[in-house]
Parts: C-alpha cells; sequence; structure tokens
C-alpha cells in the first residue's frame, strides 16, 4: 500500500510505500508528487498504484505504436534514420 506525506518547507506531497500483489511485491522509494495539493497527489499515487499493480498481474507493459503513425513514417520521401522507427518501437 503506498502513502503519501508532506516534507520540507514547501510542503509538497511525497509518495512511498509497497505494493503488492499475492507473493509478489514492488517496493516503491519516496519521490515527489509535485503538488501541494492532496487531492491532486492522491490522484496521482492512485494511479501509480494501480499501473504497479497491472505490472505485478500482467508483466511489464510494452509500448505498441499505432500501425498508422509507422505506416506514414515509412512511407516517407528520403532517408529515414533508424532512431526515429526505434523511438516508434519499431526499431531493433
Amino acid at each position: 500500500m503506498l502513502s503519501m506525506r508532506t516534507r520540507g518547507k514547501n510542503a509538497l506531497y511525497y509518495i512511498r510505500g509497497t505494493v503488492s500483489l499475492g507473493d509478489k511485491r514492488i517496493r516503491v522509494k519516496e519521490f515527489s508528487s509535485g503538488t501541494r495539493d492532496a487531492d491532486a497527489a492522491s490522484h496521482l499515487m492512485a494511479n501509480y498504484e494501480t499501473k504497479l499493480r497491472h505490472q505485478l498481474m500482467f508483466g511489464p507493459a510494452v509500448l505498441v505504436c499505432p500501425v498508422a503513425e509507422l505506416v506514414h513514417q515509412l512511407e516517407l520521401p528520403g532517408k529515414r534514420q533508424s532512431w526515429g522507427l526505434c523511438a516508434m518501437g519499431a526499431g531493433p
């Protein structure tokens, strides 16, 4: 379970804790939410915990680029840079 608290003079909210599912655990080192708003920090914490729980259930996420964008990049005239396709997830 993740928790949040304020630290320092600027009273930013910090998030830390552990997310577990069965015998699997992910320890979250303390990090700044970047906000002083408790509702915004709570929303960020809930979203982050959900992402970690999904990672525990399904494994690491894979970034998949839209096929249309890949086709568009391949049809561009001129020499294509391999890093451009790698950034889209299609390169080596």
